[in-house]
């Protein structure tokens, strides 16, 4: 270890005690990330099950490499600014 480098396990701690994480939705999958962080998961099956399983609470399929989101994908996102997006509705 170099002399100078700075101790990570230090700063996570400091960075848990003040509450400098970003806090993880649910709909973002944040509870899959943070099991994932802290050794939850003993393989990718578990991962893969989890995130099928979050997917199918808000209406999504997957399959494969395959997700249905029970419309088409240009009726539902867009390229706007370099970013993609959800399409903004008028319904």
């Amino acid at each position: 270890m170099i002399e100078d480098s700075p101790n990570i396990s230090n700063i996570i701690d400091e960075r848990q005690r003040r509450k400098l994480f970003q806090q993880l939705e649910r709909a973002r999958l944040g509870h899959i990330l943070v099991g994932a962080w802290h050794n939850r998961y003993g393989s990718v099956d578990e991962v893969i099950r989890d995130i099928e399983l979050a997917a199918a609470e808000v209406g999504i399929t997957i399959s494969g490499d395959e997700v249905d989101i029970g419309e088409k994908w240009e009726d539902v996102f867009e390229f706007k600014d370099g970013k993609l997006d959800f399409k903004v509705r008028s319904d």
